[in-house]
Order: C-alpha cells, then sequence, then structure tokens
C-alpha cells in the first residue's frame, strides 16, 4: 500500500514562499512597518512616562515623581485606613520614588529661617573663623587704650585691604633720567611713525634702482634720520639732559646723522655696483655704532634704577627678552 503523504508541509511551504516573494517585490513596505512599529512603541513609553501636573506646591519630576497619582484611585474609606494613614503611606512612596530619580535635581535644600541653608551658615563660619586666626597671627600694633585708627580695622587681614597704587618713588636723578628718556623717546617715536615701512622702502629700492622715484623715498629717509640727530643734538645743548647721560646723548645724536648721510648716499648710487657696495659697507658701518650707542643708553637707564611703562615714550629704551628694543 502506498503511503500518502499529508499534503499540509507543502501548503505552508508554498505559502512562505509566496510571502518572501511579495517581500521582494515590496521592499518598502517592511522598512515602513518597521519605523510605525518603532514610533508606537515611542509613544507608549512616552506616555507611560509623561510629566505629571504639579499642584499644590507638589514635587514633580519626569518619569513620575510626585502628586497623589503615585496611588492609581482616590482615598477609599472601606481601605481600613484614616486619611492621615493613607497621605502617610502616599508620602513615603512620593520619598521612595524621588530617591529612584535622585540624579534630577527636582528642588534645591530647604532654606533656613533667616534666608541661608545650613550649608552657607557653615561656610560663613569656617570664613569668619580663618579672619580671627589671621588677625591674631598680623597682631595688633596699638596700644590697648587706643580706640582709633587702623585699630579700628584690625579685625580684617592685611591681604583683604584695598591699597591704591602709587607711582614708583625715584630720587632726583632718577626722576631726571625718567624726563630726559621720555623726551628722547618722543622724538624717537614720532620718527618711527612717520616711517612705519622703511624696510619695505629698501627693498623696493633695491629691486629697482634704476627707479628715481624709489631712490627719492630712500634719500627722505635717510635726510629725516640727519634732521632727528640735529634735534637730538639741540637739546643736548638745554639743561633737560642730565649731566651723567649727556656724553652718550652727545654720541647718539651724531649716530643718527651720520646714518642718515649714509643712507643717503645709497639712494644715490643708483645703477652703479661699485658705487652701491662701497655705500652699503659705510652705511652698515654707521648702523653698527648706531647701535652700540642706543644700547649704551639703555643699558645706563636700566642700572640707575629707571623703568618706563609700555606707554611711556622712553619705552624705546626697554629691553624685551621676547623681542628685543
Amino acid at each position: 500500500m502506498d503511503i500518502l503523504e499529508d499534503p499540509q508541509p507543502a501548503e505552508e511551504a508554498v505559502n512562505a514562499s509566496r510571502a518572501l516573494q511579495w517581500f521582494r517585490d515590496h521592499p518598502y513596505m517592511a522598512g515602513i512597518g518597521g519605523a510605525t512599529l518603532l514610533i508606537l512603541a515611542g509613544a507608549v513609553v512616552v506616555a507611560q512616562r509623561s510629566a505629571l501636573p504639579a499642584g499644590g506646591g507638589e514635587r514633580v519630576a519626569w518619569g513620575g515623581a510626585g502628586g497623589p497619582s503615585l496611588f492609581q484611585g482616590q482615598y477609599d474609606p472601606g481601605s481600613g485606613l484614616s486619611r492621615s494613614e493613607y497621605a502617610a503611606l502616599l508620602l513615603e512612596e512620593q520619598r521612595r520614588r524621588e530617591e529612584e530619580y535622585a540624579f534630577l535635581p527636582i528642588l534645591p535644600s530647604s532654606p533656613s529661617a533667616d534666608g541661608f541653608s545650613d550649608d552657607t551658615e557653615e561656610k560663613f563660619s569656617s570664613l569668619f573663623q580663618l579672619l580671627g586666626q589671621l588677625t591674631v597671627q598680623n597682631g595688633a600694633t596699638g596700644s590697648a587704650g587706643d580706640d582709633g585708627g587702623a585699630g579700628s580695622y584690625a579685625f580684617i587681614p592685611q591681604g583683604f585691604l584695598s591699597v591704591t597704587e602709587h607711582a614708583p618713588q625715584r630720587s632726583p636723578e632718577q626722576q631726571a633720567l625718567f624726563e630726559y628718556g621720555n623726551l628722547v623717546g618722543s622724538y624717537i617715536a614720532g620718527f618711527d611713525d612717520l616711517h612705519p615701512n622703511m624696510s619695505i622702502l629698501l627693498k623696493d629700492h633695491m629691486e629697482d634702482r634704476g627707479s628715481a622715484a624709489k631712490s627719492a623715498a630712500v634719500a627722505q629717509v635717510g635726510n629725516n634720520y640727519v634732521s632727528l640727530g640735529r634735534e637730538l643734538e639741540a637739546i643736548g645743548e638745554l639743561d633737560t639732559v642730565p649731566a651723567s647721560v649727556a656724553p652718550m646723548h652727545a654720541a647718539l645724536a651724531k649716530s643718527y646723522q651720520d646714518m642718515g648721510a649714509r643712507l643717503v648716499a645709497v639712494a644715490q648710487a643708483g645703477t652703479d655696483d661699485e658705487a652701491m657696495y662701497e655705500a652699503i659697507l659705510a652705511y652698515n658701518a654707521a648702523a653698527d655704532v648706531f647701535t652700540g650707542r642706543f644700547i649704551a643708553i639703555a643699558t645706563y637707564l636700566a642700572a640707575a634704577g629707571v623703568t618706563f611703562t609700555a606707554s611711556d615714550p622712553g619705552s624705546v629704551f626697554t629691553f624685551n627678552a621676547s623681542v628685543g628694543f
């Protein structure tokens, strides 16, 4: 006798094959269905953990940490609990739930009657104890019967006093040198402001020595150097230059004039290579002498204890280790 096969497995296989073929023909339907399920699941989670309405000053946290709704339903007189017992259970359940959500800063700690929290009072107490210790360490210089003057502020540590910053105290010689440095520095700063791009002028002239305009620009710088030297020389003839620095000042004024004359010669050399070479050597030698004389004055002022702020014209004589003069 032949054994008949059960047709049910075959039918299930055919149905499964048809379902797979349907998904192959409609690939976007599976994605849409999955997205729909995710949206529904998210809506359920949000609905379960939505914020409870606040009322009567009760604490509320996202996820359900407040209010009588912690227990489903209202007070049931037949529960065997009095209203006070039921309220106690509500408060205990609320406290437990808030501990579960302790990572949420629901409310600050309750302030004390005077408006300060206990932690703040402890900090103020520690601060006054520290001030008292510092006062004892500093000590009072007045006599026991002295009720006025600085004794009235003896409880304030010296480090807490606001002191007005005064100008540095200078000797008469230092003050004279300070005024001299500012006077000469103002002339030098004025020259620098007049020629902010001097290095560019020199570079352009060397790249195009046949240009009359570029040669004239360099010659003008040289003539201004000479004028600056003569102005400093005229200052040296007045009583404004301290005797201790007068020889160095005269040498600096002469160096400005020599360096300016050499720079004019560079501008006049034109396209003559030999004349340009000799003019550059002479200018470099004059510049080296000038540098030494300028540093001599700056060093003397520093050794004399004369200091300048960044806003003082005399700051041109201040040496900065990072950028030089």
